[in-house]
């Protein structure tokens, strides 16, 4: 269950601001469908309705905090 400990220990919309100004040459974007279990969808909706963003939002910045990680949860290709 979501505690809420991870995502606030940062302000969501300040990571938000920062994340659209970082890279404003990139305009590309892919959709990408995934399947959720419903207490998956239940705690990133609640993630999101406490920090008045997005479930598509959440999840961008789960993904993007996965890929700039020292150790992520894959290693391929990187040995």
């Amino acid at each position: 269950m979501y505690d809420g400990e991870e995502w606030c220990s940062k302000p969501l919309m300040d990571v938000m601001f920062k994340s659209i100004s970082e890279n404003p040459q990139e305009k590309a974007t892919h959709r990408q469908s995934v399947s959720l279990t419903e207490e998956q969808h239940r705690q990133l909706s609640e993630i999101a309705h406490k920090n008045r963003v997005s479930v598509a939002w959440v999840i961008r910045e789960a993904i993007e905090r996965l890929l700039k990680e020292d150790m992520p949860l894959l290693r391929v290709g990187r040995e």
